[in-house]
């Protein structure tokens, strides 16, 4: 009775883990200028980012390879 108990929780919590890594396993971000496939957003520009402190400068730390594009208020 014992050993039943013992592999049916050995179960739960290993089908729990597996849930768990599958679940949170990707990278996430918690700002959207911290993801280095977004550094080209006009938001993660400056000088929009500044205001809200969103630069990667400010999230990350200094970055050389982010490429800066001008940003224009052309329509």
């Amino acid at each position: 009775m014992k050993i039943k108990i013992l592999t049916c929780t050995s179960i739960i919590i290993f089908a729990s883990l597996f849930v768990a890594m599958i679940m949170y396993g990707k990278k996430q971000y918690r700002y959207e200028c911290q993801d280095p496939a977004k550094y080209h957003l006009p938001m993660c520009q400056k000088p929009l980012c500044e205001v809200n402190g969103y630069c990667v400068e400010y999230l990350i730390g200094e970055v050389e390879t982010i490429p800066q594009k001008e940003i224009t208020n052309e329509k």
